[in-house]
């Protein structure tokens, strides 16, 4: 519950016995950042409060703190506090980044209403009493030119689809455009860098083009850590489906290609219903 007083520059914090909530002393640089007490808390989050859980009523995070949330599906997220919005109960975690890269990031937000259970880990760190820095600008076009790359992505696959490309065509298409952004269908075949151009059955030698260029020098190690990966793959599967008790335990075969329940997302096959068509395209 929050009182809003005539004179006072913010809301101010309650506790369950309608009393005022302690705050960060007017001389404070953090005296903007008020903490708001938990219906079940009698003080905000504290040095001695960090390890422990803490009720998620009405917590106000600095930024710079790190905390580990629980969502209601039982997902834990940890990071580092970016930015709160109290009206929304909107939290902003900085985390490490899923392509494990030291000089990245991955920015989430987390909607504080659907985590079950928030762990304060550490607080943030008070630098000789100056206030935390504002967080960095985000470089708003370059996020619109992922979104647009993004988007041809999408498009390319669905290029694919209609066109009735196998499955053996669509995950090795999806490997090489990992690394090479310049790759497209010209039918049935995969162009890359309009250079070099790769057939059915799509393997090292399906590729087309100055047979003594880099570029298809390179797409052709691609090529062929690809269909030694896909070998490996469909060996254990077979392994693992003939050391398996009761044969309903193996994959079927629209399980298994991907996209539905597989291995390789973006893989779609003909066997998919229209919901998870429109599902796996939707972006």
């Amino acid at each position: 519950m929050v009182k809003k007083e005539s004179g006072t520059p913010g809301p101010v914090p309650l506790t369950a016995s309608g009393a005022a909530a302690p705050t960060a002393p007017a001389s404070s640089p953090y005296a903007n950042h008020f903490y708001e007490v938990s219906p079940h808390a009698a003080t905000a989050p504290t040095a001695e409060a960090a390890g422990s859980s803490v009720s998620l009523a009405f917590e106000y995070f600095m930024p710079g703190a790190r905390v580990k949330c629980t969502s209601c599906y039982g997902d834990n997220l940890e990071g580092e506090v970016m930015a709160f919005d109290l009206n929304t109960r909107m939290l902003v975690l900085k985390m490490s980044a899923t392509d494990r890269r030291p000089s990245h990031n991955d920015v989430q937000m987390l909607n504080m209403n659907y985590m079950k259970d928030v762990k304060l880990l550490s607080e943030a760190k008070n630098n000789n009493g100056t206030p935390p820095a504002d967080p960095p600008t985000l470089n708003i076009q370059r996020l619109k030119n992922r979104i647009g790359q993004n988007l041809v992505r999408k498009g390319r696959l669905i290029k694919a689809f209609k066109s009735g490309v196998s499955v053996e065509g669509q995950r090795l298409f999806q490997v090489i455009s990992k690394t090479i952004d310049e790759i497209d269908w010209e039918g049935e075949n995969i162009v890359v860098m309009r250079k070099v151009t790769i057939t059915p059955p799509y393997k090292p030698e399906n590729i087309k083009g100055v047979s003594d260029s880099k570029a298809v020098l390179h797409i052709t190690k691609i090529v062929e850590k690809h269909v030694e990966d896909e070998r490996d793959s469909t060996a254990k599967a077979s392994q693992s489906r003939n050391s398996s008790a009761s044969p309903a335990k193996s994959a079927s075969p629209s399980q298994s290609v991907g996209g539905v329940g597989g291995d390789t997302p973006g893989v779609f096959t003909s066997e998919m219903n229209p919901y998870e068509f429109r599902r796996h395209f939707a972006f």
